[in-house]
């Protein structure tokens, strides 16, 4: 969201303490906000630390990074098996490749590990300053809830093509399978599938109107 903010021209201080700015540049933030290639993940707790998003070449580069580290750091930190890892990355894959297909826009993609009430857990952020859902349906829908409803619920593309809007159906029916809690926010409005045993809203509208559309996705571990 900061990203999204700082490039459709909104300012920011930079954070006064030392550990914050170490942790900005370490994973990648600072590099991304500034269009510089991402620094290596290394021994991180980043799975994919902050990248940028503007063409299909960029999602391959991105994707090849996380097929060489994505079974041995899921595996050890949240019990993963290779099939499970496999899927993961073929969810990754669709939300970023949506960016330079639909988003008209820049976008940016990363994945952290965090410990939560004493558990492993991976949050994805899937974020672009593009268009918006709602712009993307090209005015079908009156508000952004029901833009994101249709793209994350219905699965309707914005192509009158009937075989496509699938890529978005595997992603949600992925996510729940992982038991992650998957929102999605656009505009003015914001929609999650909370799981039992998480937080949070499962629709909300009227909040600040933001350019894009941000995918975050909260995995935890087995």
């Amino acid at each position: 969201m900061l990203l999204v903010h700082l490039t459709t021209g909104g300012h920011w201080t930079e954070p006064r303490a030392l550990v914050t700015r170490s942790w900005l540049r370490r994973v990648g933030f600072v590099a991304a906000l500034a269009g510089e290639p991402p620094p290596a993940e290394g021994d991180s707790d980043a799975l994919l630390v902050f990248t940028r998003i503007e063409t299909d070449a960029d999602v391959a580069v991105l994707l090849d990074r996380v097929h060489r580290r994505a079974p041995k750091f899921l595996g050890e930190h949240l019990g993963f098996t290779a099939l499970e890892s496999a899927r993961f990355v073929i969810l990754l894959a669709e939300l970023c490749h949506n960016i330079p297909e639909h988003a008209c826009g820049p976008g940016w993609v990363a994945a952290h590990r965090y410990n939560f009430r004493g558990k492993a857990i991976l949050k994805i952020a899937v974020a672009d300053a593009g268009r918006g859902l709602r712009a993307s349906y090209g005015g079908r829908y009156a508000t952004d809830l029901e833009a994101i409803q249709a793209a994350f619920e219905e699965h309707r593309s914005r192509h009158d093509d009937p075989g496509r809007g699938h890529g978005v159906r595997q992603v949600v029916k992925t996510a729940r399978e992982f038991g992650a809690k998957i929102s999605v926010r656009s505009g003015e409005a914001k929609k999650a599938h909370v799981p039992e045993g998480m937080m949070g809203w499962s629709s909300v509208s009227g909040l600040e109107r933001v350019a894009g559309t941000q995918v975050l996705i909260a995995v935890p571990g087995r």
